[in-house]
């Protein structure tokens, strides 16, 4: 997880550093349509609870997964993965888990080894939170070929809770345009960037 150890030696950001500049590639209409991508991007910053739930809320639809990489070495799982809506090709954002699996029911285990479930759906959005989280913003970003955008990016590291145990480390990967899609989406808006 060499990127969790890049996210954690970063300085933080503030929510405040999401400023125009970030949206200058971003291929929004109208000036409304660019407020709400960066509304967006600072309420996604500011999240303690379920990225799955704050998405499908937004969206109003399920959110799916695709794991693209998964290792297990003992008790120990590593997930890469993006979140999707209608193509995984057009991500929302990019995650790398690593999985305490000593710590997990079987059917929970299971479940993440499958690969078929985002981590809200495995451990019940309601019962997740985000504890230490920080985040970095880049202007060059090596996400391109995942997130399939230009312009900055956040990389987001923290440590997920199920109920009050301590279950994985997260790092998640977005910008503003990979999480307008599910603005979009929400609205119905026919060119759903690609």
């Amino acid at each position: 997880m060499e990127l969790i150890g890049k996210a954690q030696s970063a300085c933080n950001s503030t929510i405040d550093d999401v400023n125009t500049d970030d949206l200058a590639c971003f291929e929004a209409n109208t000036d409304v349509q660019r407020a709400s991508g960066k509304q967006l991007l600072k309420d996604y910053l500011k999240l303690n609870t379920s990225t799955t739930a704050f998405l499908e809320e937004k969206a109003q639809r399920k959110i799916s997964v695709q794991v693209r990489k998964q290792c297990q070495v003992g008790e120990t799982l590593t997930r890469h993965s993006v979140l999707y809506l209608k193509d995984p090709s057009s991500p929302l954002l990019y995650a790398e888990c690593l999985f305490d699996l000593s710590l997990l029911s079987e059917t929970k285990k299971h479940a993440l080894i499958k690969q078929n479930l985002t981590i809200g759906d495995i451990f019940g959005c309601e019962h997740l939170r985000k504890v230490a989280s920080r985040y970095h913003k880049a202007q060059v970003h090596e996400y391109e070929s995942i997130l399939h955008v230009d312009g900055p990016y956040y990389l987001r590291t923290f440590d997920l809770y199920f109920k009050h145990l301590k279950v994985a480390k997260l790092l998640e990967v977005v910008n503003a345009h990979s999480l307008y899609r599910v603005h979009q989406y929400a609205t119905n808006e026919s060119n759903v960037y690609a």
